[in-house]
């Protein structure tokens, strides 16, 4: 049998995130490229446990052990038995494990940084530069994080690229600007209830809004430690009585969620390149968003939405105000949103955006053979009739 690009996936958890899903992604990507893709993790179950299990990917936990060097050694010895020619870590902290084991047994090691920069150094502190370092070259998501990685040396240029995130673009375009003018406008909050997504400005500016227009009425989808503060926020601005918010918590089907929404409230203080702007505007809907991360840069001011730099919530408000009395507006900056996001993060670009890493990495190390294999399936990606 032929040799095969053979890939070593290495996550942390596989619990409900960006990070995971865009592991899944990736791995449906290198699958759909003719790659053989094992899985490894350091904790057992998760929530997308059973995606992978669907696309024959089985995953096999290392972790049962709290010892690091332990989960190495584990892991070391899981892949000189699967032969890796590429190791690719998608959580920052797992680059660790990715890099010891993927360098003791002769990979190609690609490390991740999701988010940004600044939260990885809060994060990780000390351990940053390591985790940036251990790899043989560091994937971005966000062109902010890349800028940043280089303007602070924390990675040569030669060993830093930009992967942005995939989402999956629905087929057919929403046709929200044929819905009738209703009673009720849904402002959609995306994301885990943690402090830097700051719930507290869209609950202020829902405040606001709602003062303007009555019809306004704010869903939040997403757990997480904040949620009781958040709870007795509500209640503070009396958005709990009439129905003003609901908190749905944790979402497995956000599709639904978003179908029924009118607009996204992006509110984080500090972000990477955020799924939650891609999927609302892949799902034809109008973002107004903070300068975070990559976020100013996907939305277009204006165009697909409107970004607030300061994130101030009475600036929020006089949008959401905005979008709520202008039903044309809101459905052809959706539609702008969706085109842009089709062109640029659709998950048909990644198979030959992932390949390209790989290939480039495989040139600079000069590992020929990882490099010719790569090379006949970004021949074979290119002909097939997606990447036409």
């Amino acid at each position: 049998m032929p040799d095969r690009l053979r890939v070593a996936l290495i996550a942390g958890v596989l619990g409900r995130g960006g990070a995971e899903k865009q592991l899944l992604a990736s791995a449906k990507a290198l699958v759909s490229s003719g790659c053989e893709v094992e899985l490894f993790t350091l904790t057992a179950g998760g929530c997308y446990a059973d995606a992978f299990s669907a696309l024959g990917i089985v995953p096999r936990c290392v972790g049962r052990s709290g010892f690091r060097l332990r989960r190495i050694s584990t892991l070391t010895h899981q892949l000189r038995r699967f032969r890796p020619h590429v190791v690719h870590s998608g959580h920052g902290y797992a680059n660790l494990y990715a890099g010891c084991a993927g360098r003791a047994v002769s990979s190609l090691v690609i490390g991740s940084l999701r988010g940004s920069y600044s939260g990885s150094l809060r994060e990780y502190g000390p351990w940053s530069r390591i985790l940036f370092r251990l790899p043989h070259a560091l994937v971005t998501n966000s062109q902010q994080a890349y800028e940043d990685v280089l303007r602070h040396g924390a990675v040569r240029k030669d060993r830093l690229y930009l992967l942005p995130n995939a989402i999956e673009v629905p087929p057919h375009e929403p046709l929200r600007a044929a819905r009738p003018r209703r009673n009720e406008i849904r402002a959609i909050f995306v994301g885990r209830l943690v402090s830097g997504k700051r719930l507290d400005r869209f609950l202020a500016a829902l405040a606001i809004a709602r003062k303007s227009d009555r019809r306004i009425r704010g869903v939040i989808a997403g757990d997480g430690p904040e949620m009781n503060a958040a709870r007795r926020m509500a209640s503070e601005l009396d958005l709990v009585a009439g129905n003003a918010v609901t908190f749905l918590g944790a979402c497995d089907h956000i599709q639904h969620q978003l179908d029924a929404a009118d607009f996204l409230v992006f509110t984080s203080e500090d972000e990477g390149l955020p799924n939650a702007v891609l999927e609302a505007m892949a799902s034809g809907l109008p973002v107004i968003t903070t300068a975070a991360g990559d976020a100013a840069r996907v939305v277009t001011h204006g165009t697909s939405g409107f970004v607030v730099e300061d994130g101030a919530p009475d600036r929020i408000a006089q949008y959401m105000v905005r979008l709520a009395g202008c039903p044309d507006t809101t459905a052809l900056m959706g539609m702008a949103g969706r085109r842009a996001v089709a062109a640029d993060y659709s998950a048909e670009l990644l198979p030959r955006r992932l390949l390209g890493i790989y290939g480039d990495l495989a040139f600079r190390r000069r590992a020929d053979r990882v490099l010719q294999l790569v090379r006949s399936l970004e021949l074979s990606t290119a002909l097939s009739p997606k990447a036409a």
